[in-house]
Order: structure tokens, then sequence, then C-alpha cells
């Protein structure tokens, strides 16, 4: 089993679920919805990109391992650099009209080397477990408590919604929609929030069963 193409597999399919869910909830919202017009191509590629950027550090990590290094034989410097090249690469092919970009990572980078250090570091322990046709349901539980699993993935997407909540300020759009874009951030931020709690439990619940997860809440 390849694992490279099992995890970014995985992470693709958890990504764009969760993508799609949040802009669904934005589509019943009538204010945002107005203001999701010039955001809505965006935000789409942005999902494509993101996974791009998430498949770099499962390889390296998935590398590491194979060479008996961790995390703190990485520069983690060098993978952040990366991520930004895929940045720099996604404003180019996607511009939007109305939209201009100057990606402050003051901003956010502290948050986003946090999620290279969790994926790279998820990654890890998984592999410690890898075992020629073991299934990945199988895998998981053998790595985590249904407790943990479901804390990881809540972190894994709760750094992806601080780290989109503060590209809010690098985006600039004329007057008078310039002045929604904090409001629209803001909401926007909250959903997926929202759906992030939500797709860490039901994932955790497919991977571990409800039964597991309803015993735990009553203790």
């Amino acid at each position: 089993m390849n694992k490279v193409a099992v995890l970014t597999g995985k992470d693709s399919e958890m990504m764009n679920e969760f993508s799609n869910r949040c802009l669904a909830r934005v589509e019943t919202r009538r204010t945002m919805k107005l203001l999701l017009a010039p955001f809505h191509r965006f935000l789409k590629a942005n999902v494509a990109k993101e996974i791009d950027k998430d498949r770099l550090i499962i390889e390296c990590a998935v590398s590491a391992f194979q060479k008996g290094t961790d995390l703190q034989s990485i520069d983690r410097d060098v993978l952040f650099e990366k991520t930004k090249h895929l940045d720099a690469a996604f404003i180019k092919k996607v511009p939007v009209p109305l939209i201009a970009i100057d990606v402050r990572y003051q901003d956010f980078a502290e948050i986003r080397k946090k999620r290279i250090d969790l994926i790279f570091g998820t990654v890890y322990d998984l592999s410690r477990n890898w075992k020629e046709k073991i299934t990945f349901p199988a895998l998981v539980r053998e790595t985590y408590t249904p407790e943990r699993f479901g804390e990881t993935i809540t972190e894994i997407l709760h750094l992806y919604n601080l780290e989109t909540r503060e590209l809010g300020g690098s985006i600039k759009l004329p007057p008078p929609l310039g002045r929604a874009t904090a409001h629209f951030v803001a909401a926007l931020y909250t959903i997926m929030e929202e759906v992030a709690a939500q797709i860490s439990r039901e994932y955790t619940e497919k991977i571990f069963g409800p039964a597991v997860l309803s015993c735990q809440s009553r203790t």
C-alpha cells in the first residue's frame, strides 16, 4: 500500500468535503451569499492548493520515517517556504476580478508552521503502525484512541480555519465591498469551525463506531 497515495487521498477527501459543506452553509445565508460571488471561484480553487501543500508535508514525513529521521531533523522553514511557492503560483493562476491579494505572512506564519508540525507528526505516528495490507480504519485504531483521533482532525481543520481568517487581512476589495470583507471573513470562520467539529465527529464515528463516542460522552 502506497503511504503517500493513501494519506493524500484521505486528506483530499476530507478537505473537499469540508469545503463543500462550508460553502453550502454560506449559500443559505442571504447576506453572505451576496458577498460570496467574488470569492466563490477563489475559495473553491484554494482548497486544491491547500491539498497540494498538505501533500508536500505528507511526502516529507513519509520520506523522513523511511530514513529514520524525525521532525527535529527536518528544516520546517524549508517546508514553509515551499508552501509559499504554491501560494504564489495559485495567485497567478487564479486571478479573481475585484480582488487584490498581498499576502501578509507575518499574520499567520506560526499558525501554518503549527499545522505543518501536526500533519507531519500524524503521518509519522501512522507510519509506525503501518503494515502490509492493513486497512486505513484498522491503522487508525492501532494508532489513536477515538478521543485523540477526533482531537487531531479538529486541530488540523482549526489551524486551517485560523489561517483562512488571518488571510482576510491580505485581501483587498474596492468600496463598498471592502468594508464588508471583515464581516464576511468573521462569519465564514464561525461556519468553518462548526463544520470542522461536525467533520471530526463523523470521521471518528466512521473509524471507531458511534457506540464508542456515545459511551465516552457519558463518562
